[in-house]
């Protein structure tokens, strides 16, 4: 028999940490997912080659279908997934074919829906042929900075802007994947090509001013999508290591700490409270030839408890 004093606490324990733990089968097949992200309510979200967006919502072990390509988003094919709570915004990165010809016509671009409602909001294409929308981020005051990974370029879009501006072109960022900020508002990006990890120098406006690299504690083999864990502290996804990773970043360096879990390429990964939550992106079944007309079998988002790299 539980005591009152028992069943008080049990009652203070959030809905959303009851439910954490528990791993997420996106309810579709070769879905390819590139990025996933999650919000304060603890729905999560993931992207797919297909250019469906799967929501599960607290507690559910799938993620089905939200949010399908229409004439009206222009959605192709997606990478980044990035829910962004003070704005109600779910943003998405759309490229016109992965590992193919583009469609005719079609360019890559910002999209932006409403994070509760899935309805549009609007699209802000990338200039250039071969622009690669890779991923999101949303600094703290509402600016979204974008990388663009096929032409070393970073993006934004300042609050009620109507198109993006190029805030920076360098060949150091020929590459650039994983972009996010810490809780101090320090904006950083990884290179999937060349495993080198920066931090974006900007002004009081937000402006681009610079580039540092940082020295990481572990070499990074093909680092992808990075979000915000809390404090100084970022997750991070590799494909080349097949792993996870929970960054502490003090000064120009990089403390890098695995976590758990089993996979294969992940390109992703996101949090709820104190648990990770990443996919396996197996692309290796969309271009190794051996590979092509198999089955690569479920897409779960695994969650990983965080506790023990803190």
């Amino acid at each position: 028999m539980k005591s009152p004093m028992m069943f008080a606490l049990m009652l203070l324990v959030p809905a959303t940490a009851q439910a954490a733990g528990k791993d997420v089968l996106i309810d579709d097949t070769k879905v390819f997912t590139e990025s996933i992200s999650s919000d304060a309510a603890g729905n999560l979200y993931a992207g797919s080659t297909k250019g469906i967006i799967f929501r599960a919502t607290p507690g559910s072990d799938k993620a089905v279908a939200w949010i399908k390509p229409d004439d009206t988003n222009k959605i192709r094919q997606l990478l980044g997934v990035v829910a962004h709570d003070a704005s109600n915004t779910l943003w998405v990165c759309s490229i016109p074919g992965f590992g193919g010809p583009p469609a005719p016509g079609a360019d890559s671009a910002a999209i932006a829906f409403d994070l509760k409602t899935g309805a549009f909001k609007a699209r802000y294409p990338l200039p250039g042929p071969n622009a690669t929308c890779n991923d999101i981020t949303v600094g703290q005051f509402g600016k979204v900075y974008i990388a663009e990974t096929s032409g070393g370029r970073i993006f934004s879009i300042a609050p009620d802007a109507k198109e993006v501006k190029l805030e920076v072109q360098d060949a150091q960022l020929n590459g650039i994947d994983g972009i996010a900020f810490t809780a101090d508002n320090m904006l950083y990006a990884n290179n999937t090509r060349s495993g080198a990890f920066f931090r974006v120098n900007r002004d009081g406006n937000g402006n681009y001013q610079s580039l540092t690299r940082l020295t990481t504690s572990m070499e990074l083999k093909g680092p992808d999508g990075l979000r915000l864990y809390k404090g100084n502290q970022l997750l991070q996804a590799e494909t080349g290591n097949n792993r996870i990773a929970l960054l502490t970043i003090t000064g120009d360096t990089v403390d890098v700490k695995p976590l758990g879990g089993t996979f294969s390429g992940p390109a992703s990964v996101t949090h709820i409270g104190e648990t990770a939550y990443a996919v396996s992106g197996m692309i290796n079944y969309m271009f190794d030839p051996k590979l092509k007309d198999q089955d690569p079998g479920p897409f779960v988002m695994k969650a990983v408890p965080l506790g023990g790299a803190k």
